[in-house]
């Protein structure tokens, strides 16, 4: 056989699967190795990562509780700041009660002195349109008593102007009778002045004849001187005549002119009494009249003064209702005030309901890793080359024997190895 010619058919397949087997038996243990490695590798990261988690699950839970924490210390410190604020609105809310029922009383006060002003005022009006009606009484009866005054001083001065008018015509009648009988003497001296100068001349002509004659003349020129003397002493008669007519006609128009004088000193002597009457009538009806204006003065002062005491009425009336009125608004502001002072109020502060404790981070349940199954281990080769010789036998001794012994270094768990 070739087996004892150095050449083994069978042996050399057998040497094959010795060897595939051999291979077969190192890739089963290394994927072993590497299944195992895998398991605890993975078990290793598992085991951190439950760390991890753990680790970060409790930073969770603590962050939680602090935060909490944080939150119901602000709760707390907002509910008391909330109460401060809240007292402290109360205080001012008081503080302004207070402050507004001074406001109050003073404007009350204020109100009262105006109101007492405005009666005060009014009354000095009224007590000024009695005085004024009080001094136009007073005014119109002077001015009345005046008037009569007036009116007896006008009856007593017409009365002594007729007095005086009747003194002037008695004077007048006087100077008439004198001048009538200073006339009538004049006219009768005239006369007699005329009657001596004719008896003179009658004497001297006698006398100028007898002078003549004595002369011793004669004839003719005696005739004439005689004739001249009588031409003189007629010429000296005529003229003494024409003297006296001219005196009496004189005497008629001086007589004329004093009864004429006479006559106009009457007329103007009624013409005084018609207007001394006339006087004291104008002034009478001037007296009347102005005694009518001051009646008419006082009626109308008067009425004056009784419509301004009814002025000062309705104002003492509206003074009064405007000061219910100002009373009205200032109860009105001051409940405004004390409602504004309510609204500036801060609510009732209220704790805000407790946060409930934050949820622990439950624990993360991991599933067992699964450990690696063993696999069925490499199965050695059949060497289909028949041969019974003994070396085939020792052959399979020796793979027998090989197969027992991988068989015991095949782990079976995490404590140790199968055997």
């Amino acid at each position: 056989m070739a087996w004892y010619n150095g050449v083994d058919p069978r042996q050399d397949n057998q040497n094959v699967i010795n060897q595939n087997f051999d291979a077969a038996n190192e890739i089963y243990s290394w994927e072993t190795a590497q299944e195992w490695s895998k398991y605890h590798y993975v078990t290793e990261t598992q085991y951190i990562q439950q760390l991890n988690e753990q680790a970060r699950n409790n930073y969770q839970n603590e962050l939680s509780m602090k935060e909490w924490q944080n939150r119901e210390n602000m709760r707390l410190y907002s509910y008391a700041k909330e109460a401060e604020a809240y007292n402290a609105s109360v205080g001012s809310y008081y503080e302004q009660l207070d402050f507004n029922n001074i406001a109050e009383e003073m404007t009350i006060q204020d109100t009262a002195r105006a109101y007492q002003d405005q009666l005060i005022s009014i009354g000095f009006q009224n007590q000024d349109l009695l005085n004024k009606y009080y001094e136009g009484g007073k005014s119109a009866e002077l001015n009345v008593e005046n008037l009569t005054q007036k009116l007896v001083q006008a009856k007593g001065a017409a009365k002594l102007q007729i007095q005086e008018t009747d003194i002037n015509r008695e004077f007048d009648l006087i100077n008439a009778t004198l001048d009538k009988a200073g006339l009538r003497d004049g006219l009768a001296a005239s006369k007699a002045e005329a009657a001596f100068k004719a008896q003179g001349m009658r004497v001297e002509l006698t006398e100028k004849e007898g002078q003549q004659k004595a002369l011793g003349q004669v004839g003719r020129s005696a005739e004439k001187a005689i004739q001249a003397l009588l031409a003189t002493h007629g010429n000296a008669q005529a003229a003494l005549s024409q003297s006296i007519t001219e005196a009496e006609t004189k005497y008629n128009l001086d007589m004329q002119r004093v009864a004429e004088t006479l006559s106009h000193k009457e007329k103007l002597t009624n013409l005084r009494y018609s207007n001394i009457a006339k006087s004291l009538l104008d002034t009478t009806q001037d007296l009347g009249a102005s005694k009518i204006g001051v009646d008419l003065k006082i009626g109308g002062l008067k009425r004056s003064t009784d419509f301004g005491r009814v002025q000062l009425q309705q104002s003492l009336i509206s003074a009064g209702e405007q000061n219910q009125a100002d009373q009205l608004k200032i109860k009105m502001d001051k409940y405004q005030a004390d409602l504004n002072s309510a609204a500036a109020l801060k609510p009732l502060p209220k704790a805000p309901p407790k946060e409930k404790l934050p949820l622990a981070i439950p624990d993360v349940t991991y599933q067992k890793i699964m450990k690696p199954v063993a696999r069925p281990l490499p199965k050695r080769g059949i060497n289909v080359v028949h041969d019974t010789s003994f070396g085939d036998m020792l052959m399979g001794m020796a793979i027998d024997a090989g197969k027992a012994a991988i068989g015991a270094q095949v782990p079976t768990d995490f404590g140790g190895t199968k055997g």
